[in-house]
């Protein structure tokens, strides 16, 4: 992590208190202290808190090393506390002293804060949108139809347009005169036509032939119960959602379901 900026704004200067002098036009009659900006550097050491622990590795402006802290004696510059970078990872204020009784907090440059927050929110969006995104299926119901049905479990939510990949597996029952099939589809947004996909079953159900998102891949069934890959990519201009649609090829009054344990995961393509 990069280092923090500190100091260097126009509420940063060394002040001493001066002579004790009348105060004009105050009625009642009042006196106070002139203030005196410091003619020769002033000398900080930093501290993590007050009665804390010194803090030695800083950095000038320009980088340099630097274990204290001096003002400035540049004419109209004079008593400036500079600009300096704390220690590496520290992200907290810092305590200037120097005399180890009196502390003046410094905290971190407000536009250095923000500049970095923004970078750690786009970090965070960046990571976010490498993760993975799973659903699966915890209800068994059934199409004894040749309508295909949206999955209401095997959904997945697209924040954001690109490329992204998806694949799970699919596990059916089904009837030998029913058999199955699958199709994907956009909503919320999703265009079907962005949507590519390919199915790996037995030898009779097309495995590994292109599907466009709409198209319908027919799954011979061969045992009762019975699974099917799947893997595709779409590539949309938007949000939206990625359907999974299923149903009988041939209507049969037996039961046709998608099982427990059937997941889809996606993942965003750099």
């Amino acid at each position: 992590m990069a280092r923090l900026l500190y100091g260097g704004t126009p509420a940063d200067f060394a002040v001493a208190l001066g002579s004790s002098v009348q105060i004009p036009d105050v009625i009642p009659e009042a006196t106070g202290r002139t203030a005196l900006i410091p003619e020769g550097a002033v000398v900080f050491n930093v501290y993590d808190s007050v009665d804390g622990n010194q803090v030695t590795d800083l950095l000038d402006e320009s980088g340099s090393p630097i274990s204290t802290v001096s003002t400035s004696v540049e004419l109209g510059d004079l008593g400036r506390v500079p600009a300096f970078y704390g220690p590496d990872n520290y992200t907290a204020d810092l305590w200037l002293t120097t005399d180890g009784t009196v502390y003046y907090r410094i905290p971190p440059s407000t536009t250095d804060l923000f500049v970095r927050l923004a970078a750690a929110e786009e970090n965070l969006a960046q990571l976010l949108n490498s993760q993975p995104l799973i659903v699966h299926k915890t209800a068994e119901p059934t199409n004894n139809t040749a309508n295909l049905v949206d999955d209401p479990e095997l959904v997945l939510t697209i924040p954001q347009s690109g490329s992204w990949s998806f694949f799970g597996p699919i596990f059916f029952s089904s009837s030998a005169t029913a058999d199955f099939k699958l199709t994907f589809v956009g909503a919320a947004g999703l265009n079907s036509n962005s949507i590519r996909f390919s199915v790996n079953a037995n030898a009779g159900s097309n495995s590994a032939q292109m599907y466009f998102g709409g198209q319908v891949a027919n799954i011979d069934r061969v045992n009762t119960f019975q699974a099917v890959h799947v893997w595709g990519n779409l590539d949309g201009p938007a949000a939206g959602r990625l359907v999974l649609q299923w149903g009988q090829q041939a209507v049969d009054a037996g039961p046709t379901a998608v099982l427990k344990g059937s997941w889809l995961q996606a993942r965003r393509l750099p």
